[in-house]
């Protein structure tokens, strides 16, 4: 009677390891899906801005967007809502665990850095981040970015411009 109590004990240890094994994989799987997702978001963001008309409006939005008209106001607005809504996507998916922490904390940063370009601040302001989470929000407003971003130099090719996101 006692080699049988054993046994059963020892079956479901062994069923208890196989659960935890199998449970480990399927959040190893989450994440790896979660993650191309992300990669499938971000990519088609960056596809839309280089389309001329697209890239033309990030170009003139981007340091003041004054500059836009009714159009290209809503190319840009649209454009900007994307990388912000992608932002809040990685904070969403690192708070439920399913994303990498440098790859959220890069995003934050990324988010706070296009936060110091004038025309997104200036559609942020004017109640572009009301689309957004409240939490979010204080998160990116909260977030210091330490990136560097680029300009386009006619003589000198891609250059490095410090840009904070304070």
């Amino acid at each position: 009677m006692e080699w049988i109590s054993i046994g059963a004990n020892v079956g479901v240890l062994a069923g208890l390891i196989l659960v935890a094994i199998q449970v480990r994989l399927s959040t190893t799987a989450l994440h790896g899906s979660s993650y191309q997702m992300w990669v499938a978001s971000n990519m088609e963001l960056n596809a839309a801005a280089t389309q001329s008309d697209v890239s033309r409006t990030l170009s003139q939005g981007w340091m003041d967007s004054r500059g836009l008209n009714q159009e290209t106001f809503i190319q840009f607005a649209y454009w900007v809502f994307g990388v912000m809504q992608m932002a809040q996507a990685t904070d969403y998916l690192y708070r439920r665990g399913t994303l990498d922490e440098t790859l959220w904390k890069t995003e934050m940063q990324r988010a706070a850095l296009f936060l110091s370009a004038p025309g997104v601040r200036q559609w942020w302001d004017a109640g572009g981040k009301s689309q957004l989470t409240p939490e979010f929000v204080a998160r990116v407003e909260s977030t210091p970015s330490t990136l560097t971003t680029w300009a386009w130099d006619a003589q000198k090719g891609f250059v490095p411009v410090a840009m904070t996101g304070d």
